[in-house]
């Protein structure tokens, strides 16, 4: 986009649109996460660094054009990725100390009704 050339629609899709989604998911995880383990400052500091990214993303989606083919395999990836990571219990670097297993499916339920959100959002521009 810096060179004024047109990106790869997916690529911009998958650039965009999960990092918009971690960035929701951890609005929900880190306070989850300090209120089972006491407010943690590097907790607190991680959710501005998503954030960060988050915001590029929220910016790609909204003033890009992305095609719907493009954002459905993506939203399709990320709600296959989530049901994956549920059920193998592999959640990357997240600490999961002191969170029920219920509230992690509640937050995957939510962070998926976010994505189909954005994507037919995203469609109906």
């Amino acid at each position: 986009l810096y060179h004024g050339k047109k990106p790869n629609r997916f690529l911009l899709a998958f650039a965009a649109l999960p990092s918009a989604a971690y960035f929701a998911a951890a609005l929900i995880y880190y306070p989850t996460w300090m209120a089972a383990n006491n407010f943690d400052w590097l907790a607190f500091g991680q959710i501005f660094w998503v954030a960060f990214y988050g915001l590029q993303g929220f910016w790609l989606l909204r003033r890009k054009s992305i095609s719907a083919n493009a954002l459905n395999i993506a939203v399709a990836f990320l709600l296959i990725s989530f049901i994956v990571q549920y059920l193998s219990q592999t959640y990357g670097y997240l600490d999961l100390a002191g969170i029920d297993r219920t509230v992690i499916l509640i937050e995957y339920l939510i962070l998926g009704l976010i994505v189909i959100g954005l994507n037919q959002r995203l469609r109906r521009r």
